[in-house]
């Protein structure tokens, strides 16, 4: 049929057609082991003849001799007709075959990029730097000499996963650059998402499940997506959480004196959408394995057992009398929509029409994946449009960030959600079996956990931004619950934060309210914690994409600061307000288990009536500088709960603006994000 149709275009003039077929193998004939077989005399790699020789060499040579070009889409077979079931079954079996072809691993010669350093959680950077020629070569076989040399050079195989949030440039880079690079650098098999589809939780859970070496992550989180944005690589250990500073260090000083990098000539065939494995041969005389996975059901499993979806179930369908509790989750168009469609709606019954934005995008429809009350604005105004929502939720481009809204749009601060389920950990399945042996927070996050833990006993630890810190102590079984001011919640079921964990505890510990008789209402909860533990009032001014010298000019007025101290110091402000400085210092942490020390993790201003401001520059930028601002202060009056963040702290933002020069510096009237 091939060679007819060949044939035929010939006649009637035409120079390229597509073949749709449902034969995988006569589509393989034509383009990859026929011209094989035909250079190595018709045989197969083990010295067996080709039994279809001449068939095959007949379809080369009509191909050929037409000129015209063809190339190839394949189909399914049509169902009940006779033949193409058996044909689809060859086909597949055929693709599952190991490949008759060597693939031939090859070195080529590199020079070094200077901006590969990692920062906060892996490297980020415009999509069109990691489109340059070579660049993420670079930064792969730097992160593979890094992370994996010695691994490698071992006796037992190296295995990794691979996947993505699904952003512009991932399918390519992971099938032309990732697999090749992993396959030549001696790694005897990688785990991928189908569809290169995984979130950053899954992949942790998955490095666990499987006891592999590491995991390698195309993501870029919550920065926008597509060919004028970010793009992002970062490497998980074994333990399944991000690269410690020892290794992202390790990578860096590699990026800088690379000369060579390892691949093969020509990219592995597979198919990136249909889960199975496939065995490829190398010129080495080793053996590569890509094995296409869910992306859903390994962390689908997991987390249905961490929680007691009964209890959940009863919730949102309404039980003993109750209305349902109805809810509104989004993806933000980024990973996390075929994890919200398994566990929601097929686990627990949420309608289809709930699941908002729940198709990865490559661009993310346009949007910033990113939940807050900026880019999650839509979310906001549908829960306050629609009184009848219980609670909304949304989750960034690779599914560790949540932000959780009530009725009515009240919103919950990510400090506050923190402490709120510390509070609350035996309302929580996984905590009630597991115990909980410590509680940490980042360093900018509001002290509301600080409270928590004191009032319960339990061990609280403050780190610098960056998940990779909190790995450490949740190896050592010192810390069990986490989380961020950054909209980062989890626990130590994995070592990364979790978006959909979090909103499964938030809906746990409502279950638990409703059995007991109280209101199962978010901001009754909030409310009743407010009252129990005070209130800390906190806000985040992001500017985001400052120059870098502006960057650098805020944090040099800052450190001017520093020089100059600000103890027993009175400062003034608009409203009468005046604020008196007990301290200033530039964050620095020791890590209670390894003793490293990790320096300038932000300028921090304390006063005596406890009142806090925090600077840094953020780590998850792509480009230029993200100046981030942060202010808490302890409010014990429940009379004054009530009052809305910005306005309680309006003379702390002055005063906090003033003492940055931020205006001045970068001639903005207000920021990017207010938080």
């Amino acid at each position: 049929a091939v060679i007819t149709a060949v044939k035929q275009a010939k006649e009637v003039g035409l120079t390229s057609i597509t073949i749709a077929t449902d034969s995988k193998f006569a589509q393989h004939c034509a383009t990859e082991w026929g011209p094989v077989w035909e250079k190595n005399g018709w045989k197969l790699y083990d010295g067996k003849p080709v039994k279809l020789r001449e068939p095959v060499k007949r379809l080369l040579r009509v191909i050929r001799e037409s000129g015209v070009n063809v190339s190839w889409r394949h189909v399914p077979g049509h169902s009940g007709v006779e033949g193409n079931e058996a044909a689809d079954r060859l086909a597949n079996m055929a693709t599952n075959m190991s490949h008759t072809q060597q693939y031939e691993i090859i070195t080529k010669h590199t020079t070094p990029f200077t901006d590969q350093k990692p920062g906060t959680s892996g490297l980020r950077k415009p999509t069109k730097t990691f489109q340059q020629q070579y660049y993420t070569e670079n930064f792969i076989q730097a992160t593979l000499n890094a992370a994996l040399k010695n691994s490698i050079l071992g006796t037992a195989p190296v295995r990794l996963v691979v996947g993505g949030d699904g952003r512009y440039f991932l399918r390519d880079c992971l099938q032309r650059i990732i697999l090749p690079m992993c396959a030549a650098n001696g790694v005897s098999e990688v785990l991928v998402g189908q569809g290169g589809i995984l979130s950053t939780p899954a992949a942790s859970c998955i490095i666990r499940t499987y006891k592999l070496h590491g995991g390698i992550l195309l993501t870029a989180s919550h920065n926008p997506g597509g060919p004028e944005a970010d793009f992002g690589i970062k490497y998980n250990c074994e333990n399944g959480g991000p690269s410690p500073e020892k290794v992202t260090n390790a990578i860096y000083e590699e990026s800088k004196s690379l000369s060579e990098f390892r691949t093969l000539a020509h990219p592995l065939d597979f198919d990136l959408d249909k889960i199975g494995a496939s065995e490829f041969m190398l010129s080495n005389k080793k053996s590569f394995r890509v094995n296409v996975i869910s992306s859903v059901s390994d962390y689908a499993s997991y987390i249905s057992s961490l929680f007691d979806f009964g209890a959940i179930r009863g919730l949102l369908s309404g039980s003993s009398g109750h209305a349902p509790f109805k809810l509104k989750i989004s993806g933000l168009s980024g990973v996390t929509g075929p994890y919200i469609k398994e566990l929601l709606c097929k686990k627990l019954g949420m309608p289809e029409e709930s699941a908002l934005k729940a198709v990865p995008l490559e661009d993310f429809g346009g949007g910033h994946p990113d939940p807050n009350l900026t880019y999650a604005a839509d979310l906001v105004q549908a829960v306050v449009d629609d009184p009848s929502v219980s609670l909304a939720a949304a989750f960034d481009g690779d599914g560790d960030r949540n932000m959780i809204i009530g009725r009515n749009g009240f919103f919950v601060s990510p400090c506050d959600s923190l402490a709120v389920i510390a509070d609350n950990v035996d309302a929580i399945k996984y905590f009630r079996e597991s115990g909980i042996s410590g509680c940490a927070r980042s360093m900018p996050t509001s002290r509301a956990l600080d409270r928590v833990c004191e009032a319960r006993k339990i061990p609280c630890f403050e780190v610098p931004t960056g998940w990779k810190f909190f790995g450490n102590l949740m190896d050592a079984n010192m810390c069990s619950l986490c989380g961020e001011e950054s909209f980062g919640t989890g626990s130590n079921h994995i070592r990364e934060k979790d978006g959909m964990w979090a909103l499964f505890a938030w809906l746990s510990i409502l279950a638990s309210r409703q059995q007991a008789g109280k209101p199962a209402d978010v901001e009754a909860i909030l409310r009743e914690h407010w009252v129990k533990y005070g209130r800390y009032f906190f806000t985040r001014y992001d500017y985001e994409n400052c120059e870098s010298a502006q960057g650098d000019a805020i944090i040099s007025k800052l450190k001017e600061l520093l020089k100059q101290g600000v103890k027993d110091r009175v400062f003034n402000t608009s409203t009468g307000r005046q604020f008196t400085g007990d301290f200033i210092d530039d964050f620095s942490y020791i890590d209670p288990v390894d003793h490293s020390e990790t320096k300038n993790q932000g300028i921090r201003i304390m006063f005596t009536d406890g009142t806090r401001f925090v600077y840094r520059l953020s780590g998850t930028g792509s480009s230029g500088a993200t100046l981030r601002m942060y202010i808490d202060t302890f409010e014990p009056d429940p009379s004054k709960h009530a009052i809305p963040s910005q306005v309680y702290l309006k003379s702390h933002i002055e005063l906090a603006l003033q003492l940055c020069g931020v205006k001045e510096i970068t001639g903005r009237a207000a920021p990017t994000v207010i938080t």
